[in-house]
């Protein structure tokens, strides 16, 4: 079983950032009308991702220690499950969240 999930994380990771930047972007044009919305709906998510290639992903410019991946990844991965809960996807945001924490846990209890 452990090789399974040893095999299969790197890609759930994977899916987990990509729906984190769509749920940015999503919540971004939610929260303003117009012109500034299609402006806050590209930049969220491209904070995020220039932060996480700076700092988090495999082949960053500026890697962090185990507990400073930590904060960001939780960072950026908390403000996607707000995200979600303020586009009105409740279910959704609890259920990205669990996946989250449970892929993080697995992946820097193995890293370590």
């Amino acid at each position: 079983m452990e090789a399974f999930v040893a095999k299969v994380n790197p890609g759930v990771r994977a899916v987990l950032e990509i729906c984190a930047f769509v749920s940015l972007g999503l919540a971004g044009f939610a929260l303003i009308q117009g012109v500034l919305g299609w402006l806050l709906a590209a930049v969220l998510p491209l904070a995020a991702i220039v932060a996480w290639a700076m700092f988090c992903s495999p082949k960053a410019t500026m890697p962090l220690s185990l507990p400073g991946r930590i904060v960001v990844e939780a960072v950026i991965f908390g403000c996607a499950v707000a995200a979600l809960a303020f586009i009105g996807q409740g279910w959704l945001a609890l259920l990205f969240g669990v996946v989250a924490l449970a892929s993080g846990a697995y992946k820097h209890y193995t890293d370590r």
